[in-house]
C-alpha cells in the first residue's frame, strides 16, 4: 500500500510541470508579397527573433504565400489561397509587401479583401532599390500612408530607415544585396525587428549570450544598432 502511495506522489509530482506550465501564446502571420520577404528569408528572421528568451511578447508563426515579381495584382488573382491559409492556419495578422511602384486600385481592393477576411493588415515599406533615392522611396511612402489613413491599416518602415540612414548617417551602410535591389543580411534583419517590435507591441529582445554572428552578416554591435533602430522607428 505504502509502495503504491509513493508511486502516486511521484506521478503527481512528475506532471507538475505540465499542469502548471502556461500555455504559449502564439500569433499566426500570412505573409503575402514578392522577394522582399523571402529573399533573406525574413520571415524565418521574425519567427526565431520572437521566440528568444527574455521576449514577452508571442511566438509569432510563419505562413507565407509569396512569389518573386508578384504583383498587388497577382494577389488578388489567388485570394482564395489566401482565404484558404488563414482558415487551415488560423492567422490573424497578414503582413504584405509589394513594390514601390503604386498602383492604387489593386491596393486598395488587396488591403481591403485581407481585411474583411478578419486581418489585421501590415504593409512592409521595403525600399526597392540602391539606383533609387530618397526622393522617390518618400513619394511612394506619401500614397500609401495616405491609402493607410482611409483604410486603417499600418505601415512597417523599413524603407524610410534604410534611406534616412543613407542619407543621413552613412551611404556606404550596406542595406541591399549584390544585385543592389534585394535586401542584405542587414536590411532583413533590420525590417524583422520591425515586424516583432509591431505586431507585439514590445521590444525585440537580443540574441542569447552564445549567439553565433558568423553567418548573420552583421557583427555584434551592428546587431544592437539595428535592433534600437527598429524600436526608434515603431515606438
Amino acid at each position: 500500500m505504502k509502495k503504491r502511495a509513493v508511486f502516486l506522489i511521484l506521478i503527481f509530482i512528475c506532471a507538475i510541470p505540465f499542469i502548471s506550465a502556461a500555455p504559449v501564446d502564439e500569433l499566426h502571420i500570412i505573409y503575402i508579397g514578392n522577394s522582399g520577404i523571402t529573399y533573406q528569408q525574413m520571415h524565418r528572421t521574425v519567427e526565431k527573433i520572437s521566440f528568444r528568451n527574455g521576449f514577452g511578447g508571442p511566438r509569432m508563426v510563419a505562413h507565407p504565400l509569396c512569389r518573386g515579381g508578384s504583383s498587388f495584382g497577382w494577389h488578388l488573382g489567388n485570394i482564395d489561397a489566401i482565404k484558404r491559409l488563414v482558415g487551415e492556419k488560423n492567422c490573424t495578422a497578414a503582413v504584405v509587401s509589394g513594390s514601390m511602384t503604386f498602383i492604387e486600385d489593386d491596393a486598395r481592393r488587396l488591403f481591403t479583401e485581407l481585411q474583411n477576411i478578419g486581418l489585421d493588415v501590415y504593409f512592409f515599406q521595403q525600399a526597392e532599390s540602391r539606383s533609387q533615392s530618397r526622393e522617390v522611396q518618400l513619394s511612394s511612402d506619401r500614397k500609401y500612408r495616405k491609402l493607410a489613413g482611409e483604410l486603417g491599416f499600418k505601415i512597417v518602415p523599413l524603407g524610410t530607415a534604410v534611406w534616412d540612414i543613407l542619407t543621413d548617417v552613412d551611404p556606404g551602410y550596406d542595406f541591399f544585396a549584390h544585385d543592389g535591389s534585394h535586401a542584405s543580411k542587414k536590411s532583413a534583419y533590420l525590417g524583422a525587428c520591425m515586424i516583432v517590435s509591431m505586431l507585439s507591441g514590445k521590444p525585440p529582445a537580443p540574441p542569447e549570450p552564445d549567439y553565433d554572428f558568423t553567418f548573420s552578416g552583421m557583427s555584434s554591435a551592428e546587431e544592437i544598432y539595428l535592433r534600437q533602430t527598429a524600436i526608434e522607428y515603431t515606438f
